[in-house]
């Protein structure tokens, strides 16, 4: 095959690190303190409700244009990444045995 050159693929898993993560905040002013999507006053757990009845990124975004999608896809990262979901010692979130 003439022109043809190899090509390799190398990927590479960046974790987020502390500065890029900061889609997630808490300020006890808005929403009673509850975590929200940064520069927005929509909970994260209200977007969590949102895509897990089913909603697309896309739906969600033209329902709710403060909400970008980098912005939630910086959010769900950024929880996946936190203590957030880290084990807990609280019985009533524990599997059953």
């Amino acid at each position: 095959m003439r022109g043809w050159q190899p090509c390799f693929v190398i990927m590479v898993h960046l974790k987020p690190t502390a500065k890029s993560m900061t889609w997630i905040v808490s300020d006890p002013e808005y929403l009673g303190g509850r975590p929200r999507v940064r520069d927005t006053r929509i909970a994260v757990a209200l977007l969590l409700e949102w895509l897990a009845a089913g909603m697309t990124i896309d739906e969600i975004t033209k329902e709710y244009p403060s909400l970008t999608a980098p912005g939630i896809r910086g959010t769900l990262e950024e929880l996946a990444h936190s203590d957030l979901l880290a084990a807990s010692n609280n019985p009533s979130r524990r599997e059953p045995a």
